[in-house]
């Protein structure tokens, strides 16, 4: 009896333990998961390493690998990836409903207005290749007036196209077409995501191609989701949460490596001291430059790799792991410019923690970094997926949240109120957050927005504290 006692314990910490990330979803969730046939995921097999062209798949890469982990990990039935020619019928199929799921582009204004994006995977920046004879380009604005290759309705290229005007744009089906032109000096550069880029001109050899150049632009590579599966876009970004960074190294450095092709010469015969001084110059030129070439190239790769290191760490709030003030103000700056030229509204957050100060003076400054740490995670996990949230100073927030007005971003307020207000904090207990509420406006620089909230908010603060003030 005792040994079945102690069998059923077993089996049920087992169930209990497998079943433990299911239970943290929400009811809507499970319902999608549930319910939901069979998620219909589309892509092409060109753009390397995210997907391409497998041996007995149709399609493998760091997309389809994050996938597989997601769909295995949250239960979901999902058909394997159809693989169409061109990105532009991809987007078309989930604009369609014919599809459900992208596994690998981020956010654009035209895919707001008929899908929803998960979090980040992976950023990279969108850099520029020459022929190796061309200098260093500084500033994207260089290519103005010049013939430059671009994917055919890629997000990389809308990017590109919204700022910059004048580059006479070649649109191509794909990232091999756009290097052939480049070789043959048809173009004057390529534009891309780097590790397609790097990816395809180390694939296909090319020895006269250098990476000359990285545009502003950050390419945050995102799940894109059809508008009314919004159950979906959050269980991704719940899975998302879950895999450790270093399991995300992993799938990005198995992908990432470079393999060595080794060079063997045999058939050369003594035909005199010409003949062998004609070798020795071709051997000096095509193995001693092509190895220091190579090994330039490897250089470079590493100095850009702590480049986005570096990069990374200046927009990111060391002690929460939050967008920093730099990030906030980059954000401000987009939405800012997107509202001038698309009139797309956006509101601002801003909340404080209410008496942070005597928090620091009972508990000390290590308890209050913790509750500035929880108080960032309470809010990183109720906000939606397309808004910003960062550490704006000390112990104060700010959330940019694009497409709502104040009523929407009130209501998002209010929820994030109710989540700080039933939290029990350790060792301190409960602690309550003041907000302010503002949206842009007509005639509003981005200085008289932020500076409209910040109003709110200390109205706020004066009016009894632990409460949503919207600007009037």
């Amino acid at each position: 009896m005792k040994f079945l006692l102690n069998i059923t314990f077993l089996f049920l910490f087992l169930f209990s333990y497998i079943h433990a990330d299911k239970a943290s979803f929400t009811k809507e969730e499970l319902d999608f998961a549930k319910n939901t046939p069979e998620i219909r995921c589309v892509t092409t097999n060109t753009w390397e390493p995210f997907n391409k062209k497998g041996k007995d798949k149709d399609v493998i890469g760091i997309s389809i690998d994050f996938w597989n982990i997601i769909v295995k990990n949250a239960g979901l039935n999902a058909k394997e990836c159809k693989v169409l020619d061109t990105f532009e019928e991809v987007l078309n199929a989930v604009k369609r409903k014919e599809a459900d799921i992208i596994l690998a582009t981020s956010v654009s204004k035209d895919g707001l207005e008929y899908a929803l994006f998960s979090k980040p995977y992976a950023s990279f920046p969108i850099v520029i290749a020459t022929n190796s004879n061309e200098g260093f380009i500084t500033d994207t604005s260089e290519l103005n007036g010049k013939k430059v290759a671009v994917g055919k309705g890629f997000t990389s290229t809308k990017y590109l196209e919204n700022s910059y005007k004048d580059i006479n744009y070649i649109e191509v089906k794909d990232i091999d077409k756009a290097l052939l032109l480049l070789e043959a000096g048809e173009v004057y550069a390529v534009v891309e995501v780097l590790p397609v880029l790097a990816y395809h001109i180390k694939k296909n050899g090319y020895s006269n191609i250098k990476i000359s150049g990285k545009t502003e632009f950050i390419f945050d590579v995102q799940m894109m989701v059809r508008k009314d599966y919004p159950a979906l876009v959050s269980i991704i970004n719940h899975e998302m949460d879950e895999i450790t960074k270093e399991k995300k190294e992993e799938i990005l450095n198995q992908w990432f490596s470079v393999e060595y092709i080794k060079i063997n010469y045999t058939g050369l015969f003594y035909l005199g001291a010409m003949l062998f001084l004609m070798v020795l110059f071709w051997i000096y030129r095509e193995v001693i430059l092509k190895k220091y070439n190579k090994n330039l190239n490897n250089l470079l790769a590493q100095l850009e790799e702590k480049n986005l290191l570096l990069e990374k760490l200046s927009i990111t709030d060391k002690l929460t792991g939050l967008n920093n003030r730099v990030k906030l103000d980059e954000m401000l700056a987009l939405n800012f410019d997107m509202f001038l030229r698309y009139e797309n509204i956006f509101s601002i957050i801003l909340l404080d923690i209410d008496d942070f100060k005597k928090i620091n003076d009972e508990f000390g400054h290590l308890a209050g970094d913790e509750v500035l740490k929880v108080f960032a995670k309470i809010l990183s996990k109720n906000i939606r997926t397309t808004d910003i949230l960062g550490r704006w100073g000390g112990e104060e927030f700010m959330i940019i949240s694009p497409e709502t007005d104040t009523v929407g971003a009130s209501k998002l307020a209010h929820i994030l109120k109710e989540k700080i207000d039933v939290h029990v904090f350790k060792d301190i207990g409960k602690i309550t957050g003041s907000f302010g509420v503002a949206q842009i406006d007509n005639g509003e620089t981005m200085k008289e927005v932020v500076a409209a909230a910040d109003k709110a908010l200390y109205s706020a603060k004066n009016s009894g504290k632990d409460r949503v003030v919207c600007s009037l």
